[in-house]
């Protein structure tokens, strides 16, 4: 659609074309003949009428059933074979409209179109069609959806298609108009949902994916939800709904931003705009749970790590109709790691060509017989790809071409080198690969973060993010068998980031710094959950479970302590991390409740709510090989 709002150029036309109630309007007297036409089993056939035949329909009025009737054409919504007829219905139209072309010696294909003959583009009921701006193809393509009109009752809603042209007069953009009656589109025009731009997307183009995420968070913001929970909404949710739009479009980093601020004030239950309430900085919470974060991932990488993908369809020789165009009209025929970016290309395709030097370590190609590996650009070297370590004079000095090929240098099944030497082909062949090639076989590519050698996005984003230093307290906290909204309050705990009175006067001097549980001390991480003389009758009583005496440590060295001892997933370890993790949980919020609510709890309720906790979880284990365990926790066994 590049250049469309131009009135210069090449003569093109599009069709956006709605098809009017497309899965009611299907002829099954058409259907049937279609799988016939097909080779669909007589069987097969019959099943699928009866299907369609069969059910009978009633309408509610005032609140009772009228008669039930049959239908006479439609697929039904909601039913899971529709999809696939309706598909099979439209195979139809875009068989007409091939021998219609076929034809037709005086169509002519889109723009960028011709050398893939791409004539529409369709995802169900979505169809986009393509022609040049020339009288004679607008036919062809009316003709077709005529044709396909009168076979399957499918014809397009006039008021809700739109038609597009450029390069023509206004006159005979009119005629154009006035032949298939569409309504003229406004661009930019969205085809499954995102926008199809050639230039940098701004926010009015994101504004969907926007108000989408919008959307979906002010339905959950008046529920009474964990930080546990808000925290797998983002995860589960929240993430998803941007992948689409991830996989097929480099975003601008500021709706990136955007998004990932309205994350942060559902996380931390702020006011949007305002990052006053937030706890850790967000680029510490999108790490994995092993290095101290939240697993919640960067979007800005996310979407770098999906985009990758498209390199790799192309270097793997992925065949689609996009890898297609591709190599038809932007690298035509060069190799990708040489590619320069054209003057008429999209912004999204400079884009990817900046993450090249990403992606280009992470592919290694294997040598088998050598035709299908650039000797000079492709990583299959163990120094790496040649020319991006050595000058182009190399080439000069093998005596071989540019665009030469590894089996330029294989003999057989063994490397093979031209006479012409020069110290950087003497150092290039005393690093060959320890293999040698193998004629009988294809050169393989393999993607070098993952063990099956197959693109991943998850490894795309591991290989992009600097890893940081393991946390040693990840599995204390972080366990199968934890409880989500208390292993929440113990991460934040263990990282010291909790909103004790210690760290509220560091903001507001003027703020209370006694601790409310003993009403004698500092109230600081260290103190509240340990040395407090509250806690600290909490702990004793829940040791004595546990079977392991007081050890008089303070909370770091605790924390150490325990990370180191209570390794490993047996039931006792489980217990004694369940009783780490439930006993800051109940202590926090009995500090929070006393200050807040006014409400006050003694310690000894305090531990039996914790101990109770803990019996509860325990019941979902099998301690059937460990009735002391059960025997301590009053658990059973079975």
């Amino acid at each position: 659609m590049r250049n469309y709002h131009k009135d210069v150029g090449t003569p093109k036309l599009a069709l956006k074309v709605d098809l009017m109630k497309a899965f009611d309007m299907v002829d099954w007297g058409f259907l049937v003949d279609t799988l016939a036409a097909f080779h669909f089993p007589l069987k097969v056939i019959n099943w699928i009428k009866a299907c369609l035949t069969t059910p009978k329909f009633s309408i509610s009025i005032n609140g009772e059933l009228a008669s039930f009737f049959s239908g006479k054409r439609g697929l039904r919504q909601g039913d899971p074979m529709s999809p696939y007829l309706f598909v099979i219905a439209m195979e139809v139209l875009f068989q007409l409209l091939a021998n219609h072309i076929a034809n037709s010696p005086n169509f002519k294909y889109h723009w960028k179109c011709d050398k893939i003959k791409l004539s529409h583009l369709c995802f169900a009921d979505d169809l986009i069609m393509l022609c040049h701006g020339s009288y004679h193809s607008a036919l062809v393509l009316k003709s077709a959806l005529d044709e396909f009109y009168l076979f399957s009752g499918l014809c397009a809603n006039h008021a809700k298609s739109n038609i597009f042209t450029s390069g023509v007069p206004n006159a005979i953009s009119q005629q154009r108009i006035n032949l298939f009656g569409y309504t003229v589109g406004s661009l930019p025009i969205r085809y499954l949902g995102i926008p199809i731009i050639s230039t940098k997307l701004n926010l009015r183009d994101c504004s969907p994916l926007v108000d989408k995420v919008s959307s979906r968070l002010s339905s959950w913001l008046n529920r009474c939800l964990s930080y546990a929970s808000r925290l797998q909404l983002i995860i589960s949710v929240l993430t998803s709904i941007q992948v689409f739009w991830s996989s097929h479009l480099c975003l601008p980093k500021k709706i990136l931003k955007s998004i990932e601020q309205k994350f942060r004030s559902f996380l931390w239950k702020e006011v949007e705009g305002n990052s006053k309430g937030s706890k850790i900085t967000w680029s510490d919470i999108c790490i994995p749970k092993k290095e101290g974060g939240l697993r919640i991932k960067d979007l800005s990488s996310w979407n770098k790590a999906l985009m990758i993908r498209h390199i790799w369809n192309l270097v793997y020789g992925t065949n689609n109709l996009w890898t297609s165009w591709i190599k038809a009209y932007h690298l035509k025929g060069t190799n990708l790691w040489e590619a320069k970016a054209p003057q008429t290309c999209s912004w999204n395709w400079r884009k990817l060509l900046h993450l090249r030097p990403i992606v280009r370590p992470l592919i290694q190609h294997f040598i088998g017989n050598g035709y299908n590996t650039s000797l000079w650009f492709d990583n299959w070297h163990p120094n790496g790809p040649f020319l991006s370590k050595w000058s182009p004079r190399v080439v000069y000095d093998s005596g071989l071409p540019i665009n030469a090929a590894v089996n330029a240098i294989v003999l057989g099944d063994s490397w093979r080198w031209p006479a012409a030497m020069s110290i950087d082909l003497v150092e290039i062949r005393s690093h060959m690969p320890t293999y040698n090639p193998n004629s009988n076989l294809e050169d393989s590519i393999w993607w070098l973060p993952s063990s099956n050698g197959i693109y991943s996005a998850s490894y795309a984003l591991a290989s992009h993010r600097a890893s940081q230093p393991l946390v040693p307290w990840f599995k204390l906290v972080w366990f199968p068998q934890n409880i989500p909204r208390m292993s929440f309050i113990l991460w934040m705990a263990v990282r010291g980031r909790l909103s004790t009175r210690d760290r509220i006067h560091k903001y507001d001097p003027r703020a209370v710094t006694t601790c409310v549980l003993c009403n004698s001390h500092l109230e600081s991480h260290a103190h509240l959950f340990f040395e407090c003389l509250f806690s600290r009758s909490i702990w004793t009583q829940l040791l004595n479970y546990c079977g392991s005496p007081w050890n008089g440590l303070c909370w770091n060295a605790f924390i150490a302590w325990a990370s180191t001892h209570w390794r490993g997933d047996t039931p006792i370890n489980v217990a004694k991390k369940l009783c780490l993790g439930v006993a800051v949980y109940h202590i926090w919020r009995e500090r929070n409740c006393r200050i807040f609510e006014g409400t006050k709890k003694t310690s000894s309720v305090v531990a039996r709510y914790i101990i109770d906790t803990i019996c509860c979880r325990l019941s979902s284990i099998n301690l059937k090989d460990h009735p002391l365990i059960a025997l301590n926790w009053n658990v059973n066994a079975n």
